[in-house]
């Protein structure tokens, strides 16, 4: 299970080997830049969706093999409806 938090305010600095925090517009997020299963699910849930599922990396955990994700409905807290 993964549970994802949102901010629309950030401060200090919380850079990792792994992770450099950055504001993006949503419509330009650079995915390509991110974890492969990211672009199955953060405009959906960015959208306002909440989404139940699985997401199956490959042998190499690099890439997506598969990927089944249904909504359950709005985010709450969101103020945005399916």
């Amino acid at each position: 299970m993964v549970t994802v938090f949102f901010g629309r305010e950030w401060a200090g600095e919380r850079e990792s080997e792994e992770m450099a925090p950055g504001w993006f517009d949503a419509a330009s997020l650079p995915l390509d830049q991110m974890w492969d299963d990211e672009a199955y699910w953060l405009p959906r849930v960015m959208a306002g969706e909440a989404l139940s599922g699985v997401i199956t990396y490959d042998d190499a955990c690099e890439l997506v093999a598969r990927a089944e994700l249904k909504a359950v409905g709005p985010l709450a807290g969101t103020g945005k409806a399916r």
